[in-house]
């Protein structure tokens, strides 16, 4: 029992990857006229979903570097205390007023987030490379296998 549904599954299985190499051959070819080896890849490198990705990623790490560079909000509190109380505390005679601002001395840590961010953006970059020739190398040998 178990042979026979496996048997059927890899029947399967070689006909749909059959149906698809064979769309895929189809696809590239159009009108029959054969495209070259250097639009096989530049149309590999204008169109793989990973390489898109990256490109949105590399939009995000530069979007961490400006916010690297930004400094800290200052924060402005307004208190009022000890109104509309009771006895020696009713309406607003006895009101006690806070005003008050405060904000971050950072010495040095903001310059330290842009570096860390930029080294970000240079390692997605040198990533971006690899990605982009590995495949180039592989639409290169799918070109010359086929």
């Amino acid at each position: 029992m178990w042979k026979l549904l496996t048997r059927l599954m890899g029947v399967c299985l070689f006909l749909v990857l059959f149906s698809t190499i064979v769309r895929a051959e189809s696809g590239l070819v159009g009108d029959d006229q054969a495209i070259g080896l250097n639009e096989a890849v530049a149309k590999t490198l204008a169109r793989n979903p990973a390489l898109v990705a990256f490109g949105y990623q590399r939009q995000a790490q530069d979007g961490r570097v400006l916010q690297a560079g930004l400094a800290p909000n200052p924060e402005l509190s307004f208190m009022v205390e000890n109104a509309l109380g009771t006895g020696n505390f009713s309406g607003t005679d006895s009101a006690e007023t806070t005003l008050s601002i405060a904000w971050i001395l950072e010495r040095g840590v903001r310059q330290r987030r842009i570096d860390t961010a930029r080294a970000g953006v240079s390692l997605l970059a040198v990533e971006a490379d690899i990605k982009r020739l590995d495949a180039a190398a592989e639409t290169a040998r799918w070109f010359v296998a086929s």
